[in-house]
């Protein structure tokens, strides 16, 4: 399957064992593991450090062959589940990180383009965990675009545009889209410079 907003394929994967059963070497029980578990949970740990912990200290390759439920499960029962899913609380990191680098990076137009689609991952991930009901409903990501503290890259503002130079508006478009070779790039060279004057006369 392709990714959303690159060009790879997805192939790469880990190949889990056939069997579901716990291995006979492992002599741990369940009741040990759901208590490192919680440990690890108290001290701040995320489920999948926690089972990277699990995996390459304990010998357990997979929780749910020993206990039967998976890590995030686990934590639920303990009342030790993060409130914020661990794909959506990393993506909007990732966004955090991208808007300190443009507040000391101003005229970062490709890290601006990434904050908008990293933004668009974290608005559709909170719509599907709010219709399984695990955001609460009023739950909303704040960080819109035009808090940026540099240029908007989608909207244009007619007073920084030169409407008699066709060379330099393409030029700006070219800048200020940073998919230039796309089809929706080419449409609004094309197209924008002769509806400027227009919007101008408005």
């Amino acid at each position: 399957m392709g990714r959303m907003h690159s060009r790879g394929k997805g192939i790469s994967a880990s190949a889990l064992p056939y069997k579901r059963t716990p291995p006979s070497w492992l002599k741990i029980s369940f009741q040990d593991v759901e208590e490192n578990i919680c440990k690890f949970a108290k001290k701040g740990l995320t489920p999948s450090q926690i089972g990277v912990i699990l995996r390459d200290s304990h010998g357990i390759a997979q929780v749910k062959s020993v206990t039967g439920s998976k890590i995030l499960r686990i934590l639920k029962a303990h009342g030790l589940a993060p409130e914020i899913p661990e794909d959506l609380y990393h993506l909007i990191k990732k966004a955090v990180s991208i808007r300190k680098h443009l507040e000391r990076n101003r005229k970062d137009k490709d890290s601006k383009f990434r904050l908008i689609l990293v933004e668009s991952r974290i608005h559709r991930l909170a719509r599907y965990y709010k219709k399984t009901k695990k955001l609460p409903p009023v739950w909303k990501y704040v960080g819109g675009i035009d808090e940026l503290p540099v240029g908007r890259a989608l909207f244009f503002d007619l007073d920084e545009i030169d409407i008699f130079n066709q060379r330099r508006i393409s030029w700006t478009m070219r800048m200020m889209m940073p998919w230039s070779s796309s089809p929706l790039s080419r449409f609004y060279n094309f197209y924008f410079p002769l509806y400027l004057p227009c919007l101008c006369e408005m």
